[in-house]
């Protein structure tokens, strides 16, 4: 059996100017919208930035975001629950209009034998605008941003629960690594 190898990128949140040494990328595709939701619109910068910062000159940067919409249509003020086998989920979401944000409660009975152990996560998510995105991955230095629908290439609609952005960048931002 052939041994599987894995390249992993690890992320350093340390300042650019002491990162002489840190490798770049042509391009990087991140399922980044867990990342995102949970964080204000100024770290959303810094993040872009930082991307910006290690990405090679004509470089992309692929990610899905949950829309307003969902959040305020599907999660909304929304309970769901899951009853299946082994594992009872209790899911109860709180929609925050000021901010789009929803609060969420997910409450785990998992079956151990006869019993059922209770676990639970609390976290709020927070949805952008593409609009707001855009305007986000322009300020950290990329010059084009495509916004696409949940797994299409057309524009997303007012209904759409997931959006991708591709967002290239010509001129890398780094400075360091220039040969």
């Amino acid at each position: 059996m052939a041994k599987l190898t894995e390249t992993v990128l690890y992320y350093n949140p340390g300042r650019p100017e002491t990162m002489k040494h840190v490798a770049m990328m042509k391009s990087v595709l991140v399922r980044m919208g867990i990342r995102i939701r949970n964080i204000g619109p100024e770290q959303v910068l810094e993040t872009f930035r930082r991307v910006a910062f290690f990405l090679n000159d004509d470089g992309w940067f692929i990610f899905d975001a949950n829309t307003p919409y969902k959040h305020e249509h599907v999660l909304a003020d929304n309970t769901f629950v899951y009853d299946l086998p082994d594992i009872y989920c209790v899911w109860q979401n709180t929609y925050s209009p000021q901010d789009g944000s929803v609060a969420i409660e997910l409450d785990f009975f998992e079956r151990q034998e006869k019993l059922y152990a209770r676990s639970s996560e609390r976290f709020s998510e927070r949805a952008y605008s593409a609009e707001t995105l855009t305007a986000l991955l322009r300020e950290a230095g990329f010059d084009r941003v495509e916004v696409f629908g949940d797994m299409r290439f057309d524009a997303p609609v007012p209904d759409e629960q997931r959006m991708v952005f591709a967002a290239h960048i010509t001129n890398s931002q780094n400075g360091v690594f220039a040969g």
